[in-house]
């Protein structure tokens, strides 16, 4: 997609996600903080990107997020999502939250799964936990999380992200499935069904570009089907271009650059992100 065909996306709603001067940093609060007074929003139905190099703080954003930062402190700022302060909630209201509400794809699709329990078991475990209505009504009227209803739900979010045979990959475990496969299961399972916030930590970056186009057509189609809330993190600018509606540049953890993808693309405002734009794969 060319810059001038960049939607300018969505008319402007109520921030799902606020993000208010977080200054994020080592605990003993001497060295320079890894993330310093950033601030910004991400509304219902949009898409908003995140770009920078390695090392600027964007993954550290993400595990902010989630209230999973350790062992660096939030030293200010506040974490806004749906008025409540991610801050300041307790960590069992965390729990709830997770996976449910606030859905993060990890950058490390190997690390976020289990490799001694089976794919099956794990997707099992994720959709009992998280998606409570797939349980099974049991003869006692209670739940049950191992049925038929489950496993026909699960294949169906495997078949839409192009795995094949997803019945017999039940028994597999996740060595036996590639880095990009794996990236498809976890973006799969964290938007279904869709959570309020959904961060996606360069969720291209394992996949060959066929696919890559696929999951960015998808996840377009899921926020204009759900409402969804998305804070897409990526080094690749042209990644970005494809889908975002607005655009935020990281660099050396300090925001540099934020708007319409239109404009950050066509008129960007600092020197970074002019160097972006310049060696971008259009």
């Amino acid at each position: 997609m060319s810059i001038a065909d960049q939607a300018q996306g969505p008319d402007p709603a109520p921030a799902m996600l606020e993000i208010e001067g977080l200054t994020v940093a080592p605990p003993d609060g001497r060295a320079t903080p890894i993330l310093n007074r950033v601030s910004l929003s991400v509304g219902a139905g949009e898409i908003v990107g995140l770009v920078g190099e390695s090392g600027s703080g964007k993954s550290t954003i993400a595990r902010c997020l989630m209230r999973l930062e350790a062992p660096l402190a939030i030293r200010s700022g506040r974490l806004s999502f749906r008025g409540r302060d991610l801050v300041r909630v307790s960590q069992r209201e965390m729990r709830r939250l997770r996976g449910r509400e606030i859905a993060l794809v990890q950058q490390d699709p190997i690390g976020a799964l289990d490799p001694v329990f089976t794919l099956g078991s794990q997707l099992r475990e994720f959709a009992d936990t998280h998606r409570p209505a797939l349980r099974d009504p049991q003869p006692n009227g209670t739940a049950g999380g191992n049925g038929k209803v489950m496993e026909a739900a699960i294949d169906t979010v495997l078949g839409r992200v192009g795995i094949d045979r997803p019945a017999r990959r039940h028994r597999q475990f996740p060595h036996q499935w590639s880095r990009g496969m794996l990236q498809r299961v976890l973006f799969a399972m964290a938007a279904w069904p869709a959570p309020g916030l959904l961060v996606l930590d360069e969720p291209t970056a394992a996949l060959d570009l066929p696919i890559a186009d696929r999951l960015l057509e998808d996840l377009s189609a899921l926020v204009a089907r759900h409402d969804l809330a998305v804070l897409l993190i990526t080094h690749d600018l042209s990644t970005a271009a494809q889908v975002c509606h607005r655009i935020a540049v990281l660099h050396q953890g300090c925001l540099v650059d934020s708007g319409p993808a239109r404009t950050v693309l066509s008129s960007p405002s600092h020197d970074y992100t002019r160097s972006l734009v310049a060696s971008a794969a259009w």
